[in-house]
């Protein structure tokens, strides 16, 4: 179910959450997401840094409503990783932004370990998912700790390669998340973000009902802008960017024609100069950490 888009004018401005701006607007307000309470949630944007994010101002139970969220999801004790070109894809990427055979590596928010499995056997890995679907990846052999990344202990300058795959736009401690991640990446090390970006021409076109206004379980709808902007304060700066559909041509009410817009977006769209252009919303970033 959509949740409930309410158009507000005149309201009172607040500060960019990431960027400290009193120059912002609001845009509309939602109810939680799924319909799962009668909260609304205010979503403003940022005009300095672009950034559009919730109104986080009101008590809220995470834990009980990703209980509530994914209360259907069974743990598979016979769970099979697929072989998956897109994660294949995504490991040749970090190899050539960092091109080097030593690589040890933490995905933040990997879920059963999906990428960490099907990545080169050379690497050494490890995995952060909060949910029970860290036990399938433990299962397989995949070192993957069920705790929050800011509460682990782990010693500076440890990893070669952080990834974070749709989590960004999640995180309430945004800020706690990426002091950790700036003392446990090494110099020159590599950071791979992957969110949606809310400039995108498909996120424009969907409006309010763009999939990814589902607050308050997305926090932030970044744009490529606030996302240099923000990870620049954590001395990043981007080496690489592209844009893919994510898989999901579902455009269209007929199945035929959305199958035909499929082929085309995965042959065409995807492997050419226009995946540097925001036509679909799944932006992939890489960053190189420039400390000392």
């Amino acid at each position: 179910m959509k949740g409930i888009a309410i158009n507000i004018k005149n309201a009172e401005s607040m500060k960019c959450r990431l960027c400290g701006s009193k120059n912002t607007r609001l845009l509309f307000s939602k109810q939680t997401f799924l319909e799962y309470d009668n909260k609304v949630w205010d979503i403003y944007e940022c005009c300095d840094c672009s950034l559009k994010f919730i109104k986080n101002d009101q008590p809220f139970d995470y834990e009980k409503f990703y209980n509530f969220r994914y209360k259907d999801r069974v743990i598979d004790d016979n769970y099979i990783y697929q072989n998956s070109k897109y994660w294949k894809h995504e490991a040749k990427i970090l190899s050539r932004v960092l091109p080097q055979k030593s690589i040890r590596i933490m995905d933040i928010g990997c879920n059963a370990g999906n990428f960490l499995y099907q990545s080169p056997k050379t690497w050494i890995k490890f995995g952060v998912e909060l949910s029970d679907l860290a036990i399938i990846g433990r299962k397989h052999g995949l070192a993957i700790l069920q705790q929050n990344i800011e509460d682990i202990e782990i010693s500076n300058n440890f990893f070669d390669i952080i990834t974070m795959y749709a989590l960004i736009e999640h995180l309430v401690n945004i800020e706690k998340v990426f002091d950790k991640i700036h003392s446990i990446l090494k110099p020159n090390g590599v950071l791979a973000v992957m969110t949606a970006d809310s400039n995108s021409l498909k996120a424009k076109l969907k409006g309010q009902n763009w999939h990814m206004y589902s607050p308050p379980e997305h926090q932030f709808f970044f744009t490529a802008k606030s996302l240099d902007n923000f990870l620049a304060k954590y001395d990043f700066q981007l080496s690489y960017r592209y844009y893919n559909s994510g898989g999901m041509a579902d455009y269209f009410k007929n199945k035929w024609l959305t199958k035909i817009i499929g082929i085309i977006q995965s042959r065409v769209m995807d492997r050419s100069f226009i995946k540097k252009i925001p036509i679909f919303d799944h932006m992939y970033s890489y960053y190189k950490l420039l400390k000392e």
